[in-house]
């Protein structure tokens, strides 16, 4: 390459070329975007963002978006929401296909002082009044920093922490109608003045309402011991804790002619016993020892309820399938918060299993070898959704729905001993409040095919 004086001011270019340079190769055009239906969590819900004036129609205020922190709708779907203040406001739709169970993403004003107290929402379904949908602030509003409550408890529920730091603004209720409704039946949640603390309530905002066919009950299969037969009684409102560790304590001395424990339809309350941690046996739990599992009748119909509704695996070989685990964690608290699953999951699977309202979804650790993870729902609890932790190795996880959680949605962390060949196949990640949707801390041979969505 040689430079030209002969235009000084006006640079010129000559070029000497030397020996034969053979053309370079026109690279292939990039591939095709993938098609959206061949990845994420193959999911049984229809979803309707409660802003979308195509499918939704509202006389509510549809909140602007916004990523600024301490704002609600920085923490809503597609960073925008609708925001009912009035007797008469409402979010209406139509169902695109055939429902029975309703789950609304919300959120209500915090008290004053952070104490949990109930509102309402009416529930019309073409144009009759069903129910009135009950709203808590329990399980939202978080404040100040990391550190604030100081030892193993992070954020605060003080309103007046400093620094204030609001965030944590939504939680979802399950509603399960009296029938399945057709494709074109219309929905309607409006506030009235006869809701529960209408007039101290100031506004109710609705992100998205999610709607689905039940399945149909499940049977109880033949070697399963159901706690009905230990003095359970559902929907009694009356501690359930006697009755499960019996029925565990029956499959533990059959000799193998009974596998697990049979969660009828309905909900039982685990609210007896002592605060502490799972991992160290100092606080109530549900211990499974190796060989004992849990089924129930379906995540609509089995449902596991109250401050101590978490399970702890002590040596794996165990199902837990069908049914809903919800607890009443507030906060996170990294030593007493409940679980809804931990332990050596080795050799296990979870299946179709819907976590709320816990520490972490489900938490595999002490070298877990072989677990699989499926076709559940982990939503709205105070750290990782799931956590193959400690060494987990040759594990699945996919096609699970990830919702609202306090840190990863979910993580592969070795600590102390390596993650191996584990994958992440197929799930879906939907706004973490701290951390990543997909986070691996270490590991070797991983698989990661996974939609996280983050809002726009």
């Amino acid at each position: 390459m040689l430079w030209d004086h002969s235009t000084w001011g006006s640079p010129q270019w000559a070029f000497e070329l030397v020996g034969s340079v053979p053309p370079r190769p026109i690279p292939p055009p990039p591939p095709p975007p993938p098609d959206p239906s061949t990845y994420g969590a193959a999911v049984p819900f229809t979803t309707y963002e409660a802003e979308d004036s195509n499918r939704v129609s509202t006389n509510g205020a549809v909140l602007a978006a916004t990523r600024v922190w301490g704002q609600l709708t920085s923490e809503a779907s597609g960073r925008r929401a609708v925001q009912l203040t009035s007797a008469g406001q409402y979010v209406q739709f139509t169902l695109a296909a055939p429902a029975q169970g309703l789950v609304v993403r919300y959120s209500i004003p915090d008290s004053s002082d952070g104490a949990a107290y109930n509102a309402g929402l009416s529930l019309y379904v073409d144009g009759v009044r069903m129910t009135d949908i009950s709203l808590t602030n329990k399980f939202s509003w978080l404040y100040g920093t990391w550190s604030t409550e100081g030892g193993q408890i992070r954020w605060s529920n003080n309103p007046n922490a400093v620094p204030r730091n609001p965030h944590r603004f939504f939680d979802e209720v399950a509603v399960r109608l009296d029938q399945q409704y057709a494709a074109g039946t219309q929905i309607r949640l409006v506030r009235e003045s006869a809701n529960a603390n209408f007039a101290s309530t100031a506004s109710v905002t609705i992100d998205l309402v999610e709607t689905e066919i039940i399945p149909a009950a499940l049977a109880k299969p033949p070697s399963y011991a159901s706690l009905a037969s230990y003095g359970a009684v559902a929907n009694d409102g009356l501690d359930d804790t006697a009755a499960m560790n019996g029925a565990i304590n029956a499959v533990k001395s059959s000799g193998g002619a009974l596998v697990g424990v049979w969660i009828p339809e309905g909900t039982f309350d685990f609210n007896n016993g002592t605060v502490g941690a799972g991992f160290d046996s100092t606080g109530t739990r549900i211990y499974l020892d190796s060989g004992v599992s849990i089924r129930g009748a379906g995540m609509w119909r089995s449902i596991l309820r109250g401050r101590f509704a978490g399970v702890l695996a002590r040596a794996g070989n165990i199902t837990l399938a069908n049914l809903k685990i919800s607890a009443d964690d507030v906060i996170r608290d990294d030593y007493n918060g409940v679980s809804g699953l931990e332990g050596n999951l080795t050799s296990s699977l979870v299946s179709n299993v819907w976590f709320e309202h816990t520490k972490v979804g489900v938490w595999a650790t002490n070298q877990t070898n072989t677990l699989q993870v499926t076709g559940c729902r982990i939503r709205n609890v105070w750290a990782d959704g799931l956590n193959l932790h400690f060494g987990t190795s040759n594990s699945t996880v996919s096609h699970n729905h990830f919702r609202n959680t306090g840190d990863d949605g979910m993580a592969m962390w070795s600590d102390t001993f390596l993650d191996v060949n584990n994958a992440f196949l197929n799930n879906t990640v939907q706004i973490p409040t701290l951390a990543n949707g997909i986070a691996i801390y270490g590991g070797r041979t991983i698989a990661c095919s996974t939609t996280w969505s983050p809002t726009p």
